[in-house]
């Protein structure tokens, strides 16, 4: 936020937040330094303090925020990491769930879960204090990426079953994917 200052720049008409690991690499040890989940750490605590960070900037151009979320978040988010339904629903169980070493995917829904919850709540309070500033969470579809490899969806089956969407990835064009309703709607949790 500073640079930007420096650089003359007053205000963001829009900030897209898509920064994310799909697995936590072998390579890497599951806490950072300040004790959080790396996983965690990336997809979900990083766009918090990015967007903190560059909210009264937003503000100046009236501008928005995109948080990519993922279809993953619709399913059961903490039991697809093998934790209890209150490790994800409530602040003391997400305060303890942020600091576990969990390797693999583990948190990876958990932590796109909660980017559309504070697209929501951004959302909301920026309306009520009249700032202009909008947010939004979407789900990008599926396409074949290092990431989408790395959660070992390689086959154009796999992804098949997991589309439900229009377009589905071919075999030849390694960028299609799915064309999903984006944004989610509100009655999904989303804001639009």
């Amino acid at each position: 936020a500073a640079k930007l200052k420096e650089q003359g720049i007053a205000g963001i008409h829009a900030l897209v937040c898509s920064a994310g690991l799909g697995a936590l690499p072998r390579s890497m040890p599951p806490l950072t330094e300040d004790g959080f989940n790396r996983l965690f750490q990336v997809n979900y605590l990083s766009h918090v303090l990015l967007t903190s960070l560059l909210l009264p900037m937003l503000r100046k151009a009236r501008g928005r925020l995109i948080l990519v979320a993922s279809a993953v978040w619709r399913d059961n988010a903490c039991s697809f990491a093998k934790l209890p339904a209150s490790s994800c629903t409530s602040i003391a169980g997400l305060q303890q769930t942020a600091r576990q070493p969990l390797g693999g995917t583990s948190l990876y829904g958990v932590s796109k879960n909660l980017q559309v919850y504070h697209a929501a709540e951004v959302a909301a309070r920026e309306a009520a204090a009249g700032t202009g500033v909008t947010a939004y969470s979407l789900f990008p579809g599926m396409v074949r990426t290092s990431l989408s490899r790395s959660q070992g969806f390689t086959e154009v089956g796999q992804w098949r079953g997991m589309c439900k969407c229009k377009g589905r990835p071919t075999a030849d064009d390694p960028y299609s994917g799915c064309t999903p309703q984006c944004p989610m709607t509100p009655e999904t949790g989303a804001t639009t």
